[in-house]
């Protein structure tokens, strides 16, 4: 019936079922019916003719019941999270085929490393006379001490105050006056430690649930298998030009956003992974975006951008070669936490661009310094 979650199983269409790995594996959502034999699957696209739809709701793989879809994503251990439709309204939805996850326990925390040695300390000057002791609070455990160098002689030591009952936290008593240093050489100085580790990079991707397309026709989602050689990979791919034989005259793209993580301390850069099935000819790729921050402070609906940047790509040089391009961002402009809106095109209308096919999108990635 018209709405059922498809698979193939040997030479027959069977209902799918997100209980296991291979129940799971839908190709599509029947969206017509001819007869008890016939009928028409829908694999991707904008699907009509549905019912009983929330629209702006992600609706997963059921896995209790065969073909159908649900709001509910599968909670048990190896069950499979299977995203298959988002829909716009309460009849209709964007099929997004993607890759399921199979639910498992998470692994151990594996065991923290061993600490550094600490370096030798060096020769104490004399000390002043000590002033009347506070009460002792409770010691922590002492660290391992490193060598100490060869210590100078001491100046005189001035006199001792009384000491006072040890009590609770007692306030400390003034500090009596320093004595005189003496004489002797300094001790040598102690190796240095091993130095902290330093800043890392990281890459967030950006590219994929929260994107959609804009109405231009010319920035879609599909299977990358369509315009592959090969039909074997059949991952979604976001596909900038809807002929793969003529130049694109239109900027087209796709809409998304995402959070900026909390390690985030800046070197934001727009990684652009790409290829394409023809080899000459150049791509270009636009990206503006504005933050939004704080709490009930500030408007997510807002008008401009806070900055637009582009880069330029040559096509690659045989057929689905991996391309990878990058553009950087005003670092200054991010801070953790923030919302991030973004709209990232191929931009057909400009001269620069002159690749008279296809470009095809794998991942969109927010690469920053973290420490």
């Amino acid at each position: 019936m018209v709405g059922d979650v498809v698979r193939l199983s040997g030479t027959s269409y069977i209902k799918a079922q997100a209980n296991t790995e291979a129940n799971a594996e839908a190709v599509g959502i029947v969206s017509a019916v001819a007869d008890a034999d016939n009928f028409t699957l829908q694999v991707s696209g904008r699907i009509t003719g549905l019912s009983g739809l929330t629209a702006g709701s992600v609706y997963y793989l059921d896995d209790d019941t065969a073909g159908l879809l649900t709001l509910t994503e599968p909670p048990d251990i190896g069950d499979v999270s299977k995203p298959l439709l988002i829909a716009d309204t309460t009849t209709s939805g964007w099929i997004f085929n993607m890759r399921g996850f199979i639910n498992a326990d998470a692994g151990a925390t594996g065991a923290t490393g061993p600490t550094g040695a600490t370096g030798a300390t060096g020769a104490a000057g004399s000390a002043g006379a000590t002033g009347p002791t506070g009460a002792t609070g409770s010691a922590g455990a002492t660290g391992t001490t490193g060598a100490t160098g060869v210590t100078g002689a001491t100046g005189p030591t001035g006199a001792t105050g009384p000491t006072g009952a040890t009590g609770i936290d007692g306030a400390t008593g003034p500090t009596g006056a320093t004595g005189a240093t003496g004489s002797g050489a300094t001790g040598a100085t102690g190796a240095t430690g091993p130095t902290g580790p330093g800043a890392t990079t990281e890459r967030l991707p950006i590219f994929g649930m929260g994107t959609s397309p804009d109405a231009t026709g010319e920035a879609y989602f599909e299977p990358y298998s369509i315009l592959a050689t090969n039909d074997v990979w059949r991952r979604l791919i976001g596909r900038f030009g809807s002929s793969n034989v003529a130049q694109p005259t239109v900027r087209a793209g796709i809409y998304g956003g995402f959070v900026v993580p909390r390690d985030y301390v800046g070197s934001a850069v727009i990684v652009i992974v790409w290829t394409a099935t023809l080899t000459s000819g150049n791509v270009v790729w636009d990206f503006e975006y504005r933050t939004v921050s704080g709490d009930d402070t500030t408007s997510l609906d807002q008008a401009g951008t806070e900055e637009s940047v582009t880069v330029t790509d040559a096509a690659p040089g045989a057929a689905n070669r991996r391309l990878e391009v990058t553009i950087n961002l005003t670092s200054g402009n991010f801070a953790a936490d923030e919302e991030v809106e973004f709209f990232f095109a191929r931009d057909g209308a400009d001269g620069a661009d002159t690749m008279a096919g296809s470009a095809i999108l794998f991942e969109l990635l927010f690469q920053y310094s973290k420490v």
